[in-house]
């Protein structure tokens, strides 16, 4: 769980998205994204295998997030 998306815009690699796939991480979730700019944001997105939750609550209209681990 982090606070911020470990990747970059475009859900470019970070050395966070590295490491989480070198440790086969099982799920990841962050929420600090908020506000209507973000709406075009995917709330689940794979990446290297991997699938990231945003769980930000006005994103996600304050309902719960299910993570399929």
């Amino acid at each position: 769980m982090m606070h911020y998306p470990p990747f970059l815009k475009g859900n470019l690699d970070t050395p966070f998205t590295s490491l989480i796939s070198k440790y086969k991480v099982s799920a990841v979730v962050y929420g600090h994204l908020h506000g209507k700019s973000y709406v075009s944001h995917p709330l689940e997105i794979d990446i290297s295998d991997t699938p990231y939750y945003l769980t930000s609550c006005d994103l996600r209209e304050n309902l719960l997030t299910q993570i399929n681990v």
